[in-house]
């Protein structure tokens, strides 16, 4: 067992999903004073090697859907989780990496 740890400004985290090639990924908690602030929870990447890192921070250009938290990803690394509207409704989303299978 390994502690991935969080980022800073969040609390806590929950690794759901890991792949053949030991990517895990999941979701962040407590990350901010509101939790009815759609930036609360965030979706996360770990792999071996590198930093635990925010999938928001992958995502250009930009998105208005808030990524929450990721519930599965492949061994290409496309990733599969939830995500939030700047209205607060929830979407599916498919995250694709730009350079799969590296």
């Amino acid at each position: 067992m390994i502690d991935l740890g969080v980022i800073a400004a969040c609390t806590r985290g929950a690794a759901i999903t890991i792949n053949s090639r030991g990517e895990i990924a999941g979701g962040f908690g407590g990350c901010g004073p509101d939790p009815d602030d759609r930036t609360f929870n965030r979706g996360f990447l770990w792999q071996k090697g590198k930093p635990i890192v925010d999938v928001n921070t992958l995502i250009t250009p930009a998105s208005e859907i808030w990524v929450d938290e990721i519930s599965f990803i492949n061994d290409t690394g496309m990733m599969v989780g939830s995500g939030i509207l700047p209205d607060g409704s929830s979407r599916a989303v498919l995250l694709v990496p730009t350079h799969p299978g590296r």
